[in-house]
């Protein structure tokens, strides 16, 4: 919930505190983490708001792995971006990719655009791939061929512009 910017803060707050509920001993959500639910990244999309369960199972699986690695190793991946989403790439995303993008870029956020469809990702590449002067790019990863669009385009659109402002993803 803290990635959607496309639901407001109440629906936000009710899903958390539904979801809480069903445990039998549900915890308390902390200030900080309640102030964080006013805001948002960017917009979800029908697949996020509706596989609400997968997103959930993604990251609850997720913080399971995670407690089982070792300090220096949760250290690394912290620090390393691509260690990260390799990392994450190891956890079941059955109807997740939603998840797993917001939670690169929420972990991420200088490496990961704040993007959750990696369709969307990939129109975005595809609509500057003419553009594109480095062949060196052909075959990278769409999160690496996004970087290097960001670095390109940042001096005419400024910093923090936002991909799906300047191309048509539908």
């Amino acid at each position: 919930m803290l990635f959607a910017a496309d639901l407001s803060p109440t629906t936000k707050r009710h899903l958390v505190q539904a979801t809480l509920a069903r445990s039998s001993s549900p915890p308390r959500v902390g200030a900080p983490l309640d102030a964080a639910l006013d805001a948002g990244l960017a917009g979800t999309g029908v697949a996020f708001k509706r596989r609400r369960l997968s997103q959930l199972q993604l990251l609850v699986d997720a913080v399971r792995l995670w407690k089982t690695l070792r300090r220096p190793l949760r250290e690394e991946l912290l620090a390393d971006g691509d260690g990260f989403r390799r990392w994450l790439a190891e956890v079941p995303c059955d109807g997740a990719a939603a998840q797993r993008e917001a939670l690169l870029h929420l972990v991420h956020p200088d490496a990961f655009e704040p993007i959750v469809s990696p369709r969307v990702k990939r129109r975005i590449v595809a609509a500057y791939a003419a553009e594109r002067s480095d062949d060196s790019e052909e075959g990278a990863d769409v999160d690496v061929a996004l970087r290097g669009l960001r670095a390109a385009l940042e001096p005419e659109h400024g910093p923090g512009f936002a991909f799906v402002d300047l191309v048509d993803v539908r």
